[in-house]
């Protein structure tokens, strides 16, 4: 089993899995196809939910903002393609981004499940909306840019914006020990941030203080992970 959840994952806690999606997703997530993802197989086997509920729209949001810096990622690796180790970390970043995706879909099915905590995510509503806009302008500019090093600077806008933040925000309000305890919801900030750092600052080393300002704002900011 691939994507953000992998089968790894499922046997090193298999009480939560168990409990939050029943014994027959444990045993089907052990014996998955390859290239079958967690949330694929919640698809596949009915276990999603339809709801209309304020959950699932606020969930959906923050989806859509990490579905479109992929986007963002995914357009510049086309431009830069003549440039291997700049398009290579586009593509990685893009990839990192449908993971963050996957992981808030998830939260969003468990939370409609297991319960939400409103308070907990109440400080990031308001940024949902304004995080859009700022994507939707780094979209322009990563359109026209043809640059390397302002490219990388458009990687470091987004990752300097308050996108992760949100992402944790949906993590710690969803009610399950299933997110709490798989690590793959809590490390995925750290080591989206901690890859990107690394690789501007080898690829364009001018850029090495915007990194360590970076790294010093968001991962010092996030959760440390499960217990």
């Amino acid at each position: 089993m691939v994507g953000a959840i992998t089968t790894r994952d499922v046997l090193l806690h298999p009480f939560v899995t168990i409990r939050c999606f029943g014994w027959r997703i444990f045993f089907k997530s052990l014996v998955s196809r390859r290239k079958q993802t967690f949330l694929g197989l919640l698809q596949e086997n009915h276990v999603t939910t339809t709801s209309k509920s304020g959950v699932a729209e606020i969930v959906g949001q923050c989806v859509d903002l990490e579905r479109q810096a992929g986007q963002i990622y995914k357009l510049l690796a086309r431009s830069f393609s003549d440039d291997e180790p700049i398009a290579r970390l586009f593509e990685t970043l893009a990839r990192q981004e449908q993971g963050h995706a996957e992981l808030l879909r998830l939260c969003g099915l468990i939370a409609e499940r297991e319960g939400w905590d409103a308070a907990n995510f109440a400080p990031w509503q308001e940024t949902v909306p304004q995080l859009m806009d700022q994507l939707s302008e780094v979209a322009a500019a990563a359109g026209q840019v043809s640059d390397r090093v302002r490219a990388l600077e458009l990687a470091l806008e987004i990752e300097s914006s308050e996108i992760n933040y949100v992402f944790f925000g949906v993590v710690a309000a969803t009610k399950s020990n299933f997110v709490k305890s798989l690590q793959a919801f809590h490390n995925t900030g750290c080591e989206h941030i901690g890859y990107l750092c690394r690789e501007v600052t080898t690829l364009e080393p001018s850029l090495a203080d915007a990194c360590t300002v970076l790294r010093e704002r968001q991962i010092d900011s996030f959760s440390p992970g499960p217990e």
